[in-house]
């Protein structure tokens, strides 16, 4: 049976609140830490009898999806923070990622470096910079950033890890304190960063992690977990040329 293609931002934000919270259902009924659950959900037949059970396992690359969720609870098992990079969860409400609509100049960039003409360059979508450039029987498929455009989604991006940093609990309930017998002692505590950190030398610090190199792997995963779910796209980074990013869809054929 095909598998169920989600068409809207709307439909892939449902699925992954859906998974989300049955998982947290999942991790509460049955005591389970995220560790354990991630390799319990290692046999394949437990990932089908969980899809099964919550009448998701008609959708497309829901196991990628339910994957990702899973190992971001395991990550804040671990860690005590969300993965940064992590952009399966797209908010529009919140309106957290904003780039700026890709206009002519980026179509002529990408005439350019193709070796075609304007005409050539179809595109699908200005507002996620998605184009198709159909030229002599081949067909590729891009996305593009300009420089500006990886700003913007840097200047977006901050308020989204300032926020998932204030929200860390940090958990005190066991501390090494020297002894001898390298046994941690309880304590009990945890501590709530939110009120304890300058929001401004916060955002100082992530804005000076971000330089452009790091932020083209996280509109990368941005890029491809958009699309994960509506058209299971997979998108690699081409180059970088005049000034602008670009991403190719992988695997495309010529017709």
């Amino acid at each position: 049976m095909e598998k169920k293609r989600l068409s809207t931002t709307g439909e892939v934000n449902k699925v992954y609140d859906d998974i989300n919270k049955y998982v947290d259902e999942y991790i509460e009924d049955w005591k389970i830490k995220p560790s354990n659950l991630h390799k319990y959900f290692s046999d394949s037949k437990k990932v089908d009898s969980f899809l099964k059970k919550y009448k998701i396992d008609d959708i497309h690359n829901i196991k990628r999806v339910l994957h990702d969720v899973i190992e971001d609870r395991k990550h804040l098992e671990h860690d005590g923070i969300m993965k940064f990079e992590s952009f399966s969860k797209l908010n529009e409400d919140l309106g957290k990622i904003k780039v700026p609509a890709s206009d002519v100049n980026h179509e002529r960039v990408l005439a350019d470096l193709y070796n075609t003409s304007i005409g050539h360059i179809n595109t699908i979508n200005s507002a996620d910079h998605y184009y198709d450039i159909k030229d002599f029987g081949k067909e590729i498929s891009v996305v593009i950033y300009s420089e500006k455009d990886v700003e913007s989604f840097k200047e977006s991006l901050l308020p989204i890890l300032i926020a998932e940093t204030l929200s860390t609990n940090i958990d005190l309930h066991k501390v090494n304190v020297g002894l001898q017998s390298g046994k941690e002692v309880k304590c009990g505590l945890s501590v709530d960063l939110k009120g304890l950190i300058s929001e401004d030398k916060l955002k100082e610090s992530l804005a000076a992690k971000l330089p452009t190199e790091k932020v083209l792997p996280i509109i990368h995963s941005f890029i491809n977990d958009y699309d994960i779910l509506r058209s299971g796209k997979n998108y690699a980074y081409k180059q970088e040329y005049k000034g602008h990013h670009i991403w190719e869809l992988k695997d495309k054929k010529a017709g």
